[in-house]
């Protein structure tokens, strides 16, 4: 049977992600600071060096902690140089490309970044939309919900750290960035119905454009209700402009959104479209949709899934994105 370590198992997501895993079958434990008294429990910290030969003798390791407060790095290396598979479900941008750029003397392990739902199933569906038809020269991602819903702590963190993040595009084949967190709109169908989106400052971009090197690429958000497009980019600026106060404002935001978010709205579920785009207005255009009732479990189903479909298989060694890896065909949807 296939054995799989959640780091952060008993969080927000963590817990959720174990559910689902279970559900396929697999053999689950949960990776925790507090292990005592709890079931199924292995002792990590992604901070202490000495629990990390917790992490051995597991087909797969499923990070689902707070990537934000907690990074990944030291970990990831950890697995790299002595052998197993880590799929990371986090999504912070400047952690993204950070674990992206990791080196190691003799590879020995394999990651793959962006197992979740947005990054994840987001980057498999824009990879398969772009290889639907011919090479496209540009291809759209939108990813339209309501921030108005549950989230962990984690995500709290996320959130409020993304509003510092430029945002980024890909154009002519070069990385380009915004001023500040919110980029360019663009009206993108979901539904059939065309809403207004913002290019942000995700992470899909760069693992997108890896899987598909379009040379004009862009990942963009569309919020419910609409007008919360306008109060995300009056934050963004301010965030842009009073950037030497960086740390108490990341702490104020933080905070507001964990009593919204992880507290008042935690129970509140938030519908999930994704759309792809490829070459729109043009004779060749073509778009594929994912939708999901609620994109809180569709994220553990999504690493669920990215588990299924690497069971069984050589995953390469080295860092790569999930659509580098899978197709969206063989993830089951």
């Amino acid at each position: 049977m296939t054995t799989v370590l959640v780091v952060g198992g008993f969080g927000f997501y963590g817990s959720m992600a174990v559910e689902a895993l279970e559900r396929f079958g697999f053999d689950v434990s949960a990776g925790t600071r507090t292990p005592r008294g709890r079931p199924r429990a292995v002792a990590i910290d992604l901070d202490t060096p000495a629990t990390w030969e917790g992490l051995s003798g597991f087909d797969f390791i499923v990070n689902c902690s707070d990537t934000v407060n907690c990074p990944p790095d030291g970990a990831i290396r950890y697995v790299l140089e002595t052998g197993g598979v880590w799929l990371e479900l986090g999504a912070d941008a400047p952690t993204i490309d950070r674990l992206l750029a990791i080196e190691v003397p003799e590879v020995k392990g394999s990651v793959v970044l962006g197992v979740g739902v947005f990054p994840g199933l987001s980057t498999a569906l824009a990879r398969a939309v772009a290889e639907s038809g011919p090479p496209p020269s540009r291809l759209d991602l939108g990813i339209r919900l309501s921030p108005l819903s549950g989230a962990g702590p984690g995500n709290c963190a996320l959130m409020a750290k993304s509003l510092f993040v430029p945002a980024t595009r890909i154009e002519g084949g070069e990385r380009r960035e915004s001023t500040t967190a919110v980029g360019p709109t663009r009206p993108l169908p979901y539904g059939g119905t065309d809403h207004t989106s913002v290019t942000y400052a995700l992470p899909d971009t760069e693992l997108v454009w890896r899987a598909t090197r379009v040379p004009d690429l862009s990942a963009h958000l569309s919020l419910i209700p609409g007008f919360l497009r306008f109060n995300f980019t009056l934050l963004a600026w301010v965030c842009a402009l009073l950037r030497p106060a960086r740390p108490v404002l990341l702490w104020l935001l933080t905070w507001q959104l964990r009593l919204v978010r992880a507290l008042l709205l935690r129970g509140v579920k938030s519908p999930l479209v994704l759309v792809a785009v490829a070459d729109r207005g043009s004779a060749n255009e073509r778009s594929r949709e994912l939708r999901f009732e609620d994109g809180q479990t569709a994220t553990a189903e999504g690493a669920a899934a990215a588990v299924r479909a690497l069971a069984g298989r050589d995953v390469p060694h080295g860092v790569r994105g999930l659509a580098e890896v899978v197709s969206l065909d063989e993830l089951g949807y």
